[in-house]
């Protein structure tokens, strides 16, 4: 239950709170019990609050920009619509938290803690989600264009629909995600591992596959102009009336019923590919 306290200085406001944090909280005292506290709507624009303790916090329609939140616990938290935009969250853990329609663009997340979190509909634009763990959170319909989400664990996530145009996955773990529908032109997913993701009806125009793992991947019906798949692993996946268009090939590895596939479209096999 959060510090009585604590929770009456913070609904006085950012300057408040920041003034009583550098003056009383020493380093080894840096995290505030705010857990179950109500604070919807408030207004926290730049609080310091690193470490906190916000489990089961409401915090629906709060204004938290550019505040300092890295390493605080928002586990069950309701974030709901809240402004995050160059919020410092990284190593924050926001396990199941609903962060539905917030707005965390340009939000520093590296190494944040996403496990079943709701980001549906969430403004991640030019985010920092750098080795992030998202293994099943819902990311439906979100904006992550030009978001950096290198080594990035989005094992199972759900990504139906999310624009990813010019993110930059490289060596994303993106096993089991469903990309269905999704946006990903432009996008780098170099040695990105795919096995066994849904990529049906997703846009991989001119999107840098260069040495990623698609075994088994479903990538039926999906629009590949000048995608590279240069030195991918594309052995059993679904290329069923995939768009081709200008596509780099070489030292791709295929079988021979993808081969076929591909011949269909009229796509020019490279030097190189091996089957």
């Amino acid at each position: 239950m959060a510090n009585r306290v604590l929770l009456a200085l913070l609904q006085q406001g950012a300057d408040n709170w920041n003034e009583w944090w550098h003056t009383h909280l020493s380093e080894s005292e840096s995290k505030p019990d705010l857990s179950k506290a109500s604070l919807s709507e408030v207004d926290l624009n730049r609080v310091i609050l690193p470490g906190a303790i916000l489990i089961e916090a409401n915090l629906r329609g709060a204004n938290l920009s550019r505040a300092h939140l890295s390493l605080a616990d928002f586990t069950f938290a309701q974030l709901e619509h809240v402004d995050l935009r160059w919020a410092n969250l990284q190593g924050a853990r926001l396990h199941t938290a609903i962060l539905q329609g917030a707005n965390l663009s340009e939000a520093y997340l590296e190494s944040a803690i996403l496990t079943q979190t709701n980001l549906q509909a969430a403004q991640l634009k030019q985010a920092n989600l750098t080795r992030v763990n998202g293994d099943r959170a819902d990311f439906r319909w979100a904006d992550l264009s030009g978001a950096k989400l290198q080594e990035a664990t989005l094992t199972n996530a759900d990504l139906r629909g999310t624009n990813l145009t010019g993110a930059k996955l490289i060596k994303a773990d993106l096993r089991g995600a469903d990309l269905s529908l999704s946006d990903l032109v432009g996008a780098n997913l170099s040695e990105a591992n795919l096995q066994g993701a849904n990529l049906c009806g997703a846009d991989l125009s001119r999107t840098n596959l260069n040495s990623a793992n698609l075994t088994g991947t479903n990538l039926r019906e999906a629009y590949l102009r000048e995608t590279n798949f240069s030195a991918a692993d594309l052995r059993e996946a679904n290329l069923t009336n995939a768009y081709w268009h200008n596509v780099n090939l070489t030292d791709a590895k295929l079988n021979s019923v993808e081969r076929r596939e591909i011949q269909v479209q009229g796509v020019a096999l490279a030097r190189g590919l091996s089957l």
